[in-house]
């Protein structure tokens, strides 16, 4: 019997670990933005050069400061452990995903305010987190600090969800090529609420201003109003950062809202676009 035992522990535990690695495969396979090597920034001097640019958006044209912001990210700049950027522990949803069985298949859906995410940080903005949000309220400053003109967030975008299917075991590995980035940019004098808000990365992306033939509006600059139609992919973009400081512990007060039913959103941004 002890023999017995042991032998079914023994084999528990090698179906246990089957059944990691099967799950480890099926996320990587599921994955379109992962890549055979890590993707991390090569060309040192090029980010060197434009990091200075990068950190302030109100000095230069916007179309100009669009291509400058790709070629960082594009660069894998904001990936530069050595000079101190850190990211998300992994790929998370912005929002519930729900799977559904029919018989024997299982279909899911995603209700997520855009795709699964990861977010970087630059040094600045490491440091404000750390010391403005810590882990434990009660460490909380009385006086909460302002967060430094420079400072960046960068969220990364990943397709298809739900986030699992992009948790493989090197984060590195992920390229955003399909979804692109959103960037916040802090720079307090530029805007009434602080911030460069742009959102680039994705593979064949060109600046949208001057706007095209269309007149779409522009993704990228301060206070920027998202609407639908074409840049409906990004529509979400800037409010899931713009609120992800303010609303990251449950005891901070939240904003109030209402379930918004399928298709209601794009609705009223096709309405708002027509009586503009």
């Amino acid at each position: 019997m002890p023999y017995s035992s042991s032998a079914s522990r023994r084999a528990l535990l090698i179906a246990v670990c089957l059944g990691v690695l099967a799950g480890s495969a099926r996320a990587a396979s599921l994955c379109a933005d992962e890549q055979p090597t890590p993707q991390l920034p090569t060309d040192l001097a090029l980010c060197a050069e434009l990091d200075p640019i990068v950190r302030k958006p109100n000095a230069l044209p916007l179309n100009q400061y669009e291509r400058q912001l790709n070629r960082y990210v594009s660069a894998m700049c904001h990936r530069n452990f050595a000079a101190g950027w850190q990211r998300d522990k992994t790929v998370r949803d912005t929002g519930p995903f729900v799977a559904t069985q029919t018989g024997t298949t299982w279909t899911g859906e995603a209700f997520a305010t855009h795709a699964p995410v990861l977010i970087w940080y630059s040094p600045e903005m490491m440091a404000w987190l750390l010391a403005n949000r810590p882990s434990d309220p009660a460490q909380t400053p009385a006086q909460i600090a302002p967060i430094p003109d420079g400072a960046i967030m960068v969220k990364e975008m990943y397709s298809p969800p739900p986030a699992s299917a992009c948790r493989i075991d090197d984060l590195t590995r992920l390229r955003p090529n399909t979804q692109g980035v959103a960037v916040m940019v802090r720079d307090s004098k530029a805007a009434r609420d602080g911030w460069f808000w742009g959102a680039v990365g994705w593979a064949g992306y060109q600046p949208d201003w001057p706007p095209p033939a269309g007149n779409t509006p522009a993704l990228a600059g301060f206070g920027r109003a998202i609407a639908g139609g074409p840049v409906g992919r990004a529509a979400a973009v800037a409010y899931g950062v713009r609120h992800a400081v303010g609303l990251r512990r449950a005891a901070r007060r939240t904003l109030p809202g209402s379930v918004v039913k399928r298709g209601e959103l794009a609705g009223h941004a096709a309405r708002g676009e027509a009586s503009r």
